[in-house]
């Protein structure tokens, strides 16, 4: 069963990149054989996007439903989802510029790069 994991990860992280992270568990980028330097930081980037969105969202719309919110827990909901918007836009700005550099890349040489080949 997590072999079958891993190969549909194989496929996650051809197309995403390190990005990957943010929708595979750890124990994939180890069995993928990803560079610890590079776990590492973008392992220390998905746990800060996730404690700086998820927790003051979660606060703020926990005051909200119990009918206790005040400006602070409105505060803290509007910045978790600000944090949580700004890391998607980033996102998506790193994926169109790395699948634009695979384009380039495959285009100059006139045969497909390493995460093309065979499909």
């Amino acid at each position: 069963m997590l072999i079958v994991a891993a190969l549909g990860a194989e496929a996650l992280y051809a197309k995403w990149g390190r990005l990957a992270i943010f929708f595979t568990p750890t124990l994939v980028s180890g069995i993928l054989r990803m560079k610890f330097s590079q776990f590492a930081t973008w392992n220390f980037v998905v746990g800060s996007v996730y404690v700086l969105s998820v927790g003051p969202a979660a606060y703020g719309a926990g005051k909200v439903v119990a009918n206790e919110q005040d400006g602070q827990s409105l505060g803290a909901l509007v910045a978790g989802l600000a944090i949580a918007a700004g890391s998607a836009v980033l996102a998506a700005r790193y994926y169109r510029r790395r699948r634009a550099r695979r384009f380039a890349g495959r285009a100059s040489t006139g045969r497909p790069t390493a995460g093309e080949a065979g499909g």
